[in-house]
């Protein structure tokens, strides 16, 4: 009777049913678990888990002589690999909704996020969200697809953000559906607006973000003529082939893996994945586009980010935790974490 009372307030203490928690909380963690399980006979210890599902495991066991699963967590020990989205966006969610997320990245296994502004609305926005979540950290660029007349004037205005972002960006060139005579203009300024940005980044000492959109060809040679420091370089959603991802590398920066990866179409992705050092890797989700697979067609989140892991730990066919511990490793020491 004793060691019946003993195992019921234990139980009571300590375990957590699994069907009680969220989706995807034991993804990307190692559990090594202790179980005691009470059956009619005798009292144990229980190391016959088995997963039901992904998302969950139960014990099989029989608590007093009822042949049912229960899961008595008892004595966890986690591993826990904690990642971080090299490239997102949260603009979408409002600071109320933003904030409700950030207030609950360890539960999610993310250690941190780095979010990119776009426009002088979201500099505001991430300087503010950032002095309340150290685990935010926040870049500002002026996208090349929504510059303005204004622009010198929004340049002006981003260096009085520049002292709390860990970088520029997101920044570049977008030629795709514009390569011709009627968009020589547009192609033009982007140009210009990228060669400035890069200026301010040596004047700051900051790396960039880039973005590029069938203008790698422009990129690099705009890169090559600012005798830009490539170390200080990553080409956020990289999706080149295999030269340019060797020409970054070889130079020193970063290629950013996102949920492209994962889909049917992935293009150039997989042979550079395989093909380039774990060193010069880092992944994102550039979240809320670019939704991996298995949620392709839905709204994506930075903590989609362990399948982008998953996908190029199974390419380059090392475990996950190599991957996971590498990519988070070189995210901070490209923004200084």
């Amino acid at each position: 009777m004793f060691l019946k009372a003993f195992v019921l307030l234990l139980s009571s203490a300590l375990t957590q049913k699994i069907t009680e928690r969220p989706l995807n909380t034991c993804r990307n963690q190692k559990v090594q678990c202790s179980f005691y399980g009470w059956s009619t006979s005798r009292c144990g210890l229980r190391t016959d888990i088995r997963p039901l599902r992904r998302d969950f495991m139960l014990v099989p066991c029989a608590p007093f002589g009822h042949d049912k699963y229960v899961a008595f967590f008892i004595n966890i020990q986690r591993a826990i690999f904690m990642l971080i989205d090299a490239h997102c966006h949260l603009d979408h969610l409002g600071i109320a909704g933003a904030g409700e997320f950030l207030s609950h990245l360890s539960e999610n296994n993310l250690e941190g996020v780095i979010v990119c502004g776009l426009n002088a609305h979201d500099w505001a926005f991430y300087a503010d969200l950032a002095k309340q979540f150290p685990t935010l950290k926040f870049c500002c660029g002026l996208y090349p697809l929504e510059l303005s007349e204004h622009w010198v004037q929004d340049l002006e205005r981003m260096r009085a953000f520049l002292p709390q972002a860990v970088g520029i960006g997101e920044i570049g060139l977008d030629f795709h559906g514009i390569f011709d005579n009627a968009h020589i203009a547009q192609m033009k300024l982007q140009m210009k607006v990228f060669e400035r940005q890069l200026r301010l980044a040596q004047l700051y000492d900051l790396p960039v973000v880039i973005h590029c959109r069938d203008a790698f060809f422009a990129i690099k040679e705009i890169l090559q003529y600012t005798h830009f420091d490539l170390r200080k370089v990553m080409f956020h959603c990289f999706v080149e082939n295999l030269e340019a991802a060797r020409w970054v590398t070889d130079n020193g920066g970063l290629l950013s893996y996102s949920g492209v990866t994962t889909f049917k179409r992935f293009g150039h992705t997989h042979e550079t994945a395989m093909a380039t050092d774990l060193s010069h890797i880092v992944i994102e989700t550039d979240s809320p586009y670019l939704t991996p697979a298995p949620f392709r067609g839905q709204q994506n989140f930075p903590t989609y980010v362990h399948y982008v892991a998953e996908k190029l730990a199974e390419l380059k066919g090392i475990p996950f935790d190599e991957c996971v511990r590498a990519t988070t490793e070189n995210t901070k020491r490209f923004f200084g974490f």
